[in-house]
């Protein structure tokens, strides 16, 4: 019978000081941007570490998404609406806290609608709207 043998790894970990000192780490956080674009969903959150289709109807929505994938790294934010607006879905309430995901596929399934897939990354919370010209966009700045 052969004998096995554990693999062993001969350096030793990185102490804090190193780490902070070396070149080559980067923390995730950093790597986010401060403001960010926020669209509402229903009917519930979406969390951290999990992957997930969501579907958007709407042109304003689809062309949100559209630039998002085309200029901001295909981050969005995703916050939970609190009190919906039946006239603009887009100008509901939407809670404080919400989730930064990363937007993996776009699949239109119709004229106007398509499917995200999306992976949640990062809660956040915002702490001010810093614009609505459009009535589909809001900003924010994530404390990290």
């Amino acid at each position: 019978m052969a004998e096995e043998k554990d693999i062993i790894d001969q350096e030793e970990p990185l102490t804090a000081e190193e780490s902070k000192a070396s070149p080559n780490i980067i923390i995730v956080s950093e790597l986010f941007p401060d403001k960010l674009t926020i669209l509402p969903i229903q009917p519930r959150p979406v969390f951290p570490n999990v992957m997930i289709p969501l579907t958007f109807t709407g042109d304003k929505i689809i062309q949100t998404i559209r630039e998002v994938t085309e200029k901001q790294h295909n981050l969005l934010g995703i916050s939970l609406v609190r009190k919906e607006n039946k006239e603009n879905f887009l100008e509901s309430e939407l809670y404080e806290v919400g989730t930064i995901v990363k937007v993996l596929r776009v699949n239109p399934v119709s004229e106007n609608v398509v499917q995200v897939l999306v992976q949640g990354l990062q809660r956040f919370t915002r702490t001010r709207i810093l614009h609505n010209r459009t009535s589909h966009s809001m900003g924010s700045e994530i404390p990290l």
